[in-house]
């Protein structure tokens, strides 16, 4: 319900048929050129000097970010690390505390190493996300054309980015995963899939995940550095 810089809101799309609005769906992807991107700040945190930026598109550009997520989704989904747990279908926070736990309780792994990165989604590098979403398997130009287009959108009163991706799109959360995917992949690759010449014993738990205990432990015996 919250409108865009056209002032539209759902309420309007609801008084198109069905047909009415996939022939104008189907008409701005013809040649797509998104409409302009309203800025909001809200609060960040506890801290009331402290705002983050939104970019809101139009009703009828958040219906068509909606129509390419539903493609683009399961495409990704299939690429991304298991132990991601941030923006995806069927995740959430109480998933990733529950591996901490496990971690902890079967693994002996007791250290936390939390990382923030600044202003992530206002730096994200256009050209380096189009290449990472060919990378993971998609190659269709007059998508990567479109998104390219939901990019640099203009956001209103401060013009085109030539880096970033909108928080308060629908599309970005994806994006910024696919963006991360990357790290999340070779942070595994130092340590949890990192290879050993010995062939520790795996162990598989109840719910059917598998325990690399062994391997972990003998890890934390070893000043071993993966290439």
């Amino acid at each position: 319900m919250t409108p865009g810089t056209d002032g539209k809101t759902i309420t309007e799309l609801a008084t198109l048929s069905d047909e009415q609005l996939i022939s104008s769906v189907q008409h701005k992807l013809d040649w797509y050129v998104p409409q302009s991107v309203r800025r909001v700040e809200i609060p960040k945190g506890n801290d009331p000097t402290k705002k983050r930026p939104l970019g809101i598109p139009t009703i009828m550009d958040r219906l068509i970010q909606q129509c390419v997520l539903q493609v683009m989704e399961p495409i990704c989904e299939a690429k991304f690390h298991d132990h991601s747990y941030g923006f995806r279908p069927n995740r959430n926070q109480q998933h990733a505390i529950a591996q901490v736990h496990k971690d902890m309780q079967r693994s002996n792994l007791h250290y936390v190493v939390d990382i923030d990165i600044k202003g992530f989604f206002d730096n994200v590098n256009h050209g380096k996300l189009l290449k990472q979403l060919w990378t993971m398997g998609i190659h269709d130009k007059k998508l990567l054309c479109i998104l390219s287009a939901m990019l640099k959108a203009e956001v209103a009163g401060i013009g085109f980015p030539e880096v970033g991706t909108p928080q308060g799109g629908i599309i970005s959360p994806l994006l910024s995963n696919v963006v991360l995917n990357e790290l999340d992949w070779w942070l595994a690759s130092q340590w949890e899939e990192i290879p050993t010449e010995f062939p520790y014993k795996e162990t598989v738990n109840p719910n059917g995940s598998v325990s690399k205990s062994h391997k972990f432990s003998a890890l934390r015996r070893t000043k071993s550095v993966s290439s």
